[in-house]
């Protein structure tokens, strides 16, 4: 594993590059982007470049979905190979993976609920996922083999995939964005049950809020 320092402006990855690892943020703050799109934004305790574990064990290359940049001063990170991540199970990281994914998924569901409060089959569904992420939540902390944790991990990004893209296509191109982010934190203290789950989500409410504030921010080129 590598520990880096950044400086607002550097870039972590580039889209397109082959992803072989896997960043913890240990300080300060990451923007991710995708064509030049402010998609996220990562901070401390957060995992990313996940995907690069979808790459173990299959004879397939994967690439860098987008480029990753600092938006603070001494951002620190830790980068992780994946093949350490798969040697470390039972250790910290793959823990905060999934709990990472998990937490994004709520984020997504909440933040679909409030855009859309009014629709029965929609909250039906969106309610359901979110109480199975809260009442799967000592499932995950079981997790102790490679095997199972891909079989979790591969379920859990898949989900949070096609919920980023429902995000996309249903929450961002309503006008009333901090209303939605007000809507999806009460509703978080509503439906989640742990105060842990609760303040995970908060924190991802937070940066989905900063991520709206600096939408038309464009890094530099470096």
């Amino acid at each position: 594993m590598q520990s880096r320092k950044l400086a607002k402006g550097d870039i972590l990855w580039k889209q397109g590059e082959p992803a072989d690892r896997m960043a913890v943020v240990d300080g300060g703050k990451l923007g991710v982007w995708t064509d030049r799109r402010l998609v996220g934004i990562m901070y401390p305790k957060m995992v990313l470049g996940e995907a690069a574990l979808l790459a173990l064990g299959e004879a397939r290359a994967v690439v860098r979905s987008a480029s990753v940049i600092a938006v603070e001063d001494g951002t620190t990170v830790t980068e992780y190979p994946a093949t350490l991540i798969r040697d470390a199970m039972g250790a910290g990281v793959p823990r905060l993976v999934l709990r990472t994914l998990s937490g994004q998924i709520c984020r997504n569901a909440l933040l679909l609920l409030a855009a859309h409060p009014h629709e029965p089959a929609l909250e039906h569904v969106l309610r359901g996922l979110i109480g199975g992420q809260v009442e799967g939540e000592r499932h995950l902390r079981a997790v102790s083999t490679w095997e199972r944790f891909l079989v979790v991990f591969e379920l859990l990004y898949h989900l949070r995939e096609g919920l980023d893209a429902m995000r996309t296509a249903l929450v961002e191109p309503r006008r009333d964005a901090e209303l939605t982010l007000v809507r999806a934190s009460e509703l978080s203290k509503n439906l989640l049950k742990s105060p842990d789950a609760i303040a995970d989500v908060l924190e991802f409410l937070a940066a989905e809020r900063e991520r709206s504030e600096l939408a038309g921010f464009t890094p530099p080129e470096r």
